[in-house]
């Protein structure tokens, strides 16, 4: 149970990045929507950094 606790640089970035995206996806009317893959990239990279 301790180590669910733990969590990886790059999840706590998603966590807090993945509803900024969205957020920002909506005033963007849903672009990303249209385009998963760039969705994907994005989030991968961010995973990186």
């Amino acid at each position: 149970m301790g180590n669910f606790a733990k969590v990886s640089k790059g999840e706590e970035i998603l966590q807090t990045a993945v509803p900024l995206i969205e957020q920002i996806d909506e005033l963007f009317f849903g672009k990303l929507d249209n385009n998963e893959e760039q969705f994907k990239h994005f989030l991968v990279r961010l995973n990186k950094e």
